[in-house]
């Protein structure tokens, strides 16, 4: 889990509403131990505020884990879902699809992100692609020549079965 300093911290079992602070907001991540479904929420700069701006939620798809993500995607949201699919990779998941189709807002660190996720993904021999990315962030992957290794489908089946090939 990351803790707000620049060296990533050793893994942490997790824990039902575990909070771990970040840099200007916190997140709650809650495992429920009875489902595959585990869920990040950033949170405002401070715990009493209402406002949600960020959430990551997993579910299971047959051998591919989604991941949901929903609200703004900058770098320390894109920080709380490389912690997330870390997780998923130390636990062996080898298929996991980022579904972008809820996500506000996305910028040029958020796509520093993915291809960090995407480098992560390789080196622990796992399988990272995105569905429902935005106009602009499809883009951005054109120009940047990235869309040649970080794969975006325009809906979850067509991801899904990519996966099988």
């Amino acid at each position: 889990m990351w803790d707000g300093q620049r060296t990533p911290s050793p893994p942490r079992p997790r824990a039902p509403g575990r909070f771990f602070e970040a840099a200007t907001g916190f997140a709650v991540r809650s495992a429920f131990p009875d489902s595959s479904s585990d869920t990040v929420r950033w949170l405002g700069a401070s715990p009493g505020e209402a406002r949600l701006s960020f959430s990551a939620s997993t579910r299971q798809l047959g051998e591919v884990t989604v991941v949901d993500v929903r609200g703004r995607f900058t770098l320390l949201e894109g920080e709380a879902v490389h912690e997330l699919l870390m997780d998923l990779f130390r636990e062996g998941r080898r298929q996991v699809l980022l579904n972008f189709r809820e996500v506000s807002y996305l910028d040029s660190s958020g796509i520093g992100q993915l291809v960090r996720g995407l480098y992560s993904a390789r080196k622990h021999g796992a399988q990272l692609c995105a569905v429902d990315l935005s106009t602009r962030a499809r883009e951005v992957l054109r120009m940047t020549n990235l869309h040649t290794v970080f794969a975006d489908f325009p809906d979850e089946q067509s991801a899904i079965t990519s996966f099988a090939r």
